[in-house]
């Protein structure tokens, strides 16, 4: 395995893990029908791609912005930089519309089914996650 694919597994199992852990999506409803992801929502929760943002690099104007848009206007930290096509799978992953359409009690269930997707198509290791 390559060194970036290495530095990619590690990056990935840290959120998957972060998102598994907290045991929700990190998404505030606006009422409406209407939601909101966030890298780091109410309850500290956080995005996948919010694990991976170290608090010192965070600032609240990065939301509502997609890792290409954080790249794009310099926010993205520099560690994570070469990875914004792999990060933006695992925001994809966590913000997509279907699985906002899910019951909250399916949605990590669906976000690990997801991200085992973006390991096998990686040739990755997903975490070793806890058990329910």
């Amino acid at each position: 395995m390559s060194e970036r694919l290495k530095a990619w597994e590690k990056l990935f199992q840290k959120a998957v893990l972060g998102v598994v852990n907290q045991g929700e999506l990190s998404i505030e409803y606006q009422g409406k029908g209407v939601t909101i992801c966030r890298y780091r929502g109410s309850h500290g929760r956080m995005c996948p791609v919010g694990h991976l943002i170290p608090s010192d690099k965070y600032t609240p104007e990065m939301e509502g912005l997609t890792v290409y848009d954080l790249a794009a206007h310099g926010m993205l930290p520099s560690e994570l930089s070469e990875f914004q096509g792999e990060l933006g799978l695992l925001q994809d992953a966590h913000d997509g519309r279907y699985i906002m359409t899910l019951p909250a009690n399916e949605q990590i269930s669906y976000f690990i089914k997801v991200c085992q997707e973006i390991a096998d198509s990686h040739g990755i290791e997903m975490p070793e996650l806890p058990i329910d």
